[in-house]
């Protein structure tokens, strides 16, 4: 799934790979014929933005905010590793982040899609 891909980035502290979370953001927005701009305020640290146009510009505009980074891992603490993005048979998924920020991104995009298909009809 998209989640679990994603999930699988290492953004961890102290070295998180933004650049790997930034290309699979960018290639979501992408998908959903996104407008997108990437800036870098801080050296290595890239900002993106989505843009979905409105049919009325007139109209107020909704931000979905959040980040790519988690804290640092301590692998031996984990039944499965931290990056493996495991479902177990229940459904349950075991990621860092998985609970935080990242299920929040994903849900923004599922958010634009759902939306992006029912006006399209």
């Amino acid at each position: 799934s998209r989640f679990q891909e994603y999930l699988r980035i290492n953004t961890a502290h102290p070295n998180p790979n933004y650049y790997e979370a930034a290309d699979f953001i960018l290639s979501q927005g992408k998908a959903l014929s996104l407008e997108s701009r990437t800036l870098e305020f801080v050296k290595n640290k890239p900002v993106i933005l989505l843009k979905w146009r409105g049919k009325d510009p007139n109209l107020p505009s909704v931000l979905l905010n959040s980040h790519t980074d988690v804290v640092p891992v301590e692998v031996d603490k984990w039944a499965y590793p931290p990056f493996a993005a495991h479902i177990d048979s229940h459904g349950n998924i075991y990621a860092r982040g998985s609970q935080v920020s990242t299920s929040i991104k994903l849900g923004s995009f599922s958010l634009s899609l759902s939306l992006s298909l029912s006006l399209s009809l």
